[in-house]
Order: structure tokens, then C-alpha cells, then sequence
């Protein structure tokens, strides 16, 4: 039978997000919410999880995925949920390198994006976090989500947002396509209808530079 508590249940560690990042890395969103939960159980997440700390979870993994057809995703532009996406028009896990040259330093940048998408004239970022950040809706709540990702990943955001205005300007100009903004969905988060933090343009824009943040953390 399902575990019940899927907060507690669900192992926390290295080992646990990256199966369900590759569990998400294969899950097309469209049958997720086609799907019922044994038919993802079966299709798309025991494949990941066979010798695993999650072997015997596949049921609780299934029911926490199933609760991301309910999440709204809101931006300063408009709202949708995952479902809507195009799927020909996203990419998971998707390597990005770009060259960056400035007053102090000149190098490439090379990393990876768990979701880039593309939605209704927009590109987005999306971000999977497997964390455990408390027992409590309160701890995945947005200002709570905030802070977290701006203590941990303001380096991250730069690079990321900086790697996609490169890809938009290389597009051709006929697309007209712009920037949206970034998502951190905290996984854990979605059993109390929480985890998703919306980072709009204008509040990367307020983020020191990527070469600031970058010399501030060497220095430390």
C-alpha cells in the first residue's frame, strides 16, 4: 500500500533527487495529467527507482507528482498550469555554454538547466528541489522559499538568466520571444499545496552580477 506521509516518507539525500530528477527528466507533463497514479507508478517511476532508498516508494513518489497537475504557475504576464506546456517546445536537462568576457575576467560558463520552456511568447526556467526545509506548510511558502534560494543559488540564477538572454539574442528577431522569469518548485512543498517560487526578470535584475557574486564567494 501507499506510504501516507509523503513528507516524511520519501528518503531525503543526493540519491533521492536524482532519481526524481530523472523521473521528471522523462515524464512527459501531458500524461501526467492524463495519467492515473498506477499507470505513473509503473510507466515512469519504478523504471527509476529499482535497487534504490526509494525501492519501495514507488506509490508515495507517484501521489506527490500527481499533486504538480494543481500547481499554478504565476507570473508578473500570465498563469497556466504544467499541462499547458508544449512539450515540442520545452527541453530537460539541457546543457547550455556561453562565453562571458568583462572587465576582470573572460571564461566559459558551462552547466545545465532542468527545464527550459517556452509558453505563450516567453522563455522560462524551471528548477526541480528534492530539499527538505521542514515538517510545516509554512516552511514552503513563498517568502520562506525566497529566502532559501537567495541564500543558496543567486549565483545559479545569474548564470542560468544570463545564459538564456545569450540564447534569446541569438535567435532570430522574428520570434520575438522574451525572457519570463525563473521557477524553483520544491517538491516536498506540493503535499501542502506549496513549493513553487516565481523569480520574475525585474527581481533577477536586483541580483548583484554573476562576476560580483562570483568574486564573493571565492573570497569567503
Amino acid at each position: 500500500s501507499c506510504k501516507t506521509d509523503l513528507q516524511l516518507e520519501i528518503p531525503r539525500g543526493t540519491e533521492t533527487g536524482i532519481i526524481l530528477h530523472s523521473i521528471l527528466q522523462h515524464l512527459p507533463l501531458k500524461n501526467l495529467a492524463t495519467s492515473t497514479e498506477k499507470e505513473i507508478e509503473e510507466l515512469y517511476v519504478n523504471p527509476f527507482i529499482k535497487n534504490s532508498n526509494c525501492a519501495d516508494l514507488g506509490g508515495a513518489i507517484s501521489k506527490l507528482l500527481l499533486k504538480l497537475n494543481d500547481a499554478s504557475f504565476k507570473t508578473q504576464f500570465h498563469s497556466f498550469f504544467l499541462k499547458e506546456i508544449e512539450e515540442k517546445l520545452s527541453l530537460k536537462e539541457s546543457e547550455f555554454l556561453f562565453y562571458q568576457d568583462d572587465l576582470s575576467s573572460s571564461h566559459f560558463i558551462h552547466g545545465f538547466y532542468d527545464m527550459l520552456f517556452q509558453h505563450k511568447g516567453y522563455y522560462y526556467l524551471l528548477d526541480w528541489k528534492s530539499d527538505y526545509l521542514g515538517a510545516e506548510a509554512s516552511d514552503y511558502e513563498k517568502e520562506a522559499l525566497k529566502s532559501e534560494v537567495l541564500q543558496k543559488y543567486s549565483i545559479q540564477i545569474s548564470l542560468y538568466s544570463e545564459a538564456l538572454y545569450t540564447l534569446i539574442c541569438s535567435q532570430n528577431s522574428q520570434e520575438d520571444v522574451q525572457f519570463g522569469g525563473i521557477f524553483y518548485v520544491y517538491l516536498r512543498g506540493l503535499k501542502y499545496h506549496q513549493g513553487t517560487l516565481y523569480l520574475s526578470p525585474s527581481d533577477i535584475q536586483a541580483l548583484p552580477t554573476c562576476s560580483k557574486l562570483i568574486k564573493e564567494a571565492q573570497s569567503c
